[in-house]
């Protein structure tokens, strides 16, 4: 047996089943799994999942066959129930820069949570300074004075001033 590749890319599993070019590797991934013998790829209807995107890679497919919802997910450990003979050598030669690309691209793991991070804390800094400027406001101070204190513009101000109802 082949040595197993943890390093797994989910984007090159969606792209070889969950595209509708790709209808016939689909049909025959489910007749692979589902022990069956369907002939139609036409009978399949790709469904998109909400939230099923994790760190901005799609991981799932979902698809509709003989009135069933189906989800598949790329695993990244080996599986002895799936079948060997399942063989998409041609596919993936035949669209080798496809295939390269999605490899390629790693997940930066760090710098997706320092991005994370950092729109978090401007989020929360967004949320101070608008109830900065509701009390403001309140104590009768005027937008252009808010808007210099906040380093924001004064059109911001005042569309949270109009939204609190505070027209000034």
């Amino acid at each position: 047996m082949a040595a197993v590749n943890r390093e797994h890319k989910d984007r090159l599993f969606t792209f070889l089943f969950g595209e509708k070019g790709n209808k016939e590797w689909t049909l025959s991934l489910y007749n692979a799994v589902n022990n069956t013998q369907y002939t139609d790829p036409d009978s399949i209807e790709f469904t998109a999942m909400e939230d099923a995107v994790y760190m901005g890679m799609k991981n799932d497919i979902s698809f509709i066959l003989c009135h069933m919802m189906n989800v598949y997910e790329q695993q990244s450990t080996y599986n002895p129930n799936m079948p060997e003979d399942f063989e998409i050598r041609e596919f993936l030669i035949g669209h080798k820069a496809e295939v390269k690309d999605m490899c390629i691209t790693e997940y930066n793991e760090a710098g997706t949570l320092q991005m994370i991070r950092e729109e978090s804390r401007e989020e929360g800094d967004l949320i101070r300074a608008k109830k900065t400027a509701s009390n403001m406001l309140k104590d009768g101070d005027s937008i252009d004075k808010i808007a210099r204190i906040l380093e924001l513009p004064a059109d911001i101000i005042r569309s949270w001033s109009e939204e609190a109802g505070m027209l000034i």
